[in-house]
């Protein structure tokens, strides 16, 4: 920003220029894929660098086998977790460019979308989880049984009269 605003509608000109090619230059970088503002800089050529990370992010998956939901769900935390720190210091570098300031807006902003993030991922790994003990055939066959007696645990439950005692095949 300049050195000397002499009223209020100067700054707040100066403010959306800055936020204009702020905006300007990260549509270039993660939209476009064109990094020519930064040439030398390989940590801005961004379709590189995510595909870098989803690359890496496949590898570890693999390696870890994908059937045990439980084993690798702190995994994809951890990748949305890498990408947002890489998109927050693509998102820093691009502003103080723009503003030779430290943009604490921008990090704070970072860090709720970081957290929203974090928290989906986290909703769409215990779903999965979930999913994983459904798909399991002794899970399956153990629920089945169970509900095939749930009426007449209902019935001993609602019913004084009834024997308090109930076999279940398998349990007793």
């Amino acid at each position: 920003m300049p050195q000397s605003l002499d009223s209020v509608a100067e700054a707040l000109t100066a403010f959306m220029r800055i936020l204009s090619m702020a905006k300007e230059s990260l549509k270039k970088i993660f939209i476009r894929g064109k990094y020519d503002e930064y040439p030398d800089d390989k940590e801005m050529h961004c379709s590189a660098r995510l595909a870098e990370m989803l690359n890496q992010y496949s590898d570890e998956l693999q390696g870890k086998g994908k059937s045990k939901v439980k084993r690798i769900s702190h995994t994809p935390v951890e990748f949305v977790n890498r990408v947002w720190g890489y998109i927050e210091g693509v998102v820093v570098s691009v502003i103080v460019q723009h503003t030779d300031s430290y943009p604490r807006a921008a990090h704070n902003l970072i860090a709720k979308m970081r957290e929203q993030s974090v928290d989906r991922v986290m909703e769409i790994v215990e779903m999965q989880k979930l999913t994983d003990c459904t798909c399991n055939p002794a899970y399956l066959a153990a629920w089945n049984t169970l509900m095939l007696n749930q009426s007449k645990f209902i019935e001993i439950i609602e019913n004084n009269c009834l024997p308090s005692v109930m076999t279940i095949e398998g349990y007793g």
